[in-house]
């Protein structure tokens, strides 16, 4: 994939988690602690394709 795509992407997350009401530096938080999950388990051939960062509401969580 084309990273200008993917640096588009974080920064629409950050600003995303940004009007839920983050921080800047909690929101660029959560998007590097998704990340470093996701390259783990695609190091690790665990990586299901799905996303990493969940918004419900005013809350957003990183699953693995």
């Amino acid at each position: 994939m084309d990273l200008r795509i993917k640096i588009a992407q974080i920064i629409q997350l950050q600003e995303e988690l940004e009007s839920k009401g983050y921080e800047g530096n909690e929101a660029l938080g959560i998007i590097q602690t998704a990340a470093m999950c996701m390259l783990t388990d695609c190091l690790s051939e665990n990586y299901n394709g799905q996303p990493y960062i969940r918004i419900h509401g005013s809350i957003a969580t990183y699953e693995q």
